[in-house]
């Protein structure tokens, strides 16, 4: 799923900013939310994504994106800042005996 910013907002350089997404999830049993960047921004911008895991007591969600650069990066509203990525949590477990 991916990630967009709600917000106008400057990641300055050097420095980091808390994006608003305006998005409230409510992830199935099992499962949990990792925010992960766009290797595009990152290459391009050098702009990381920080704080990976979605709390499921958080809503909305916000992505923290941290500026490597010498050079302010701008993020208008509408902007592809992350994507969702869903995983599960619960492996199968199979017993094995001896």
């Amino acid at each position: 799923m991916i990630l967009f910013s709600a917000r106008d907002i400057v990641v300055p350089a050097r420095g980091k900013a808390k994006i608003a997404t305006d998005l409230s999830i409510d992830l199935p049993p099992g499962t949990y939310g990792r925010v992960a960047g766009r290797s595009s921004v990152s290459w391009h911008h050098s702009i990381d994504v920080g704080g990976g895991v979605v709390d499921l007591d958080k809503n909305p969600v916000f992505v923290i994106l941290f500026n490597h650069s010498d050079v302010d990066f701008e993020v208008k509203v509408g902007d592809n800042i992350a994507q969702l990525v869903l995983s599960s949590m619960l492996p199968e477990v199979v017993g094995v005996y001896e």
